[in-house]
């Protein structure tokens, strides 16, 4: 997986949802920044889709993430994609309405993502053990449920190699086994980055009782792990 993995999953269950015939009459939502409490208001109370249905909707939640092994590299992640149905029967029971009940509806997803493989760098998408539970809702006139998924995956890990510092006649000479990987360094204490250490272009003259801190660099890979020397 990379940075942009995770917004790709979201994404890309809530176009498989809209694949789906038997839920086109329901609204569908990403949860992100700008989709807000009135939002999934007016996707339950006006007639907003293609159908001009209303009075369920679907929110595609942005994934959860756990480390269950955190000395893996990478690391190893369980990533869980949710989403929330919420109903108002008063309107989507009448005519008008999707005619697709909450518990139908969650359900549906339980058939629609389980064991479904998306992409994005995670594994087969499975159903937790607790899949469905029913939501809290602060609206007295809806009802609704969460629906609960899991997907394994692994962090993209390539950093650039930990640099290795050879301490002769009071003179240090870095490298690295990255190629192209810039060097910086510091000789105290402070982290070794552009703009705070020292771009490594030869070797330099260091004394008994410093400490040397290196770390390599390549353009948006991670950063290697912090050398530390003392001298």
């Amino acid at each position: 997986m990379n940075e942009a993995d995770l917004v790709r999953l979201q994404q890309k269950c809530a176009e498989r949802i809209r694949s789906d015939a038997w839920l086109r009459d329901v609204a569908v939502l990403e949860r992100r920044e700008g989709v807000i409490d009135s939002d999934v208001a007016n996707a339950l109370g006006v007639l907003n889709t293609a159908t001009g249905k209303r009075g369920a909707v679907i929110i595609v939640a942005m994934p959860a993430v756990d480390v269950p092994e955190p000395n893996a590299p990478g690391p190893m992640l369980s990533i869980q994609p949710s989403f929330r149905v919420i109903e108002r029967p008063l309107l989507n029971r009448r005519e008008g309405g999707t005619q697709r009940q909450a518990e139908e509806i969650a359900i549906r997803l339980l058939r629609l993502i389980h064991l479904v493989q998306l992409g994005c760098g995670t594994g087969t998408l499975v159903a937790d053990k607790r899949a469905m539970e029913p939501a809290a809702l602060g609206d007295p006139q809806a009802i609704g449920y969460d629906v609960f998924f899991t997907a394994q995956g692994g962090l993209d890990w390539q950093p650039v190699a930990m640099p290795q510092a050879a301490v002769a006649s009071g003179s240090v000479t870095l490298t690295c086994a990255t190629a192209g990987a810039e060097i910086y360094y510091t000789l105290d204490g402070s982290y070794p980055r552009a703009g705070v250490g020292t771009r490594y272009d030869a070797a330099f003259a260091v004394e008994t009782g410093q400490t040397l801190l290196c770390c390599a660099y390549q353009g948006e890979k991670i950063p290697s792990a912090v050398l530390i020397t003392a001298i």
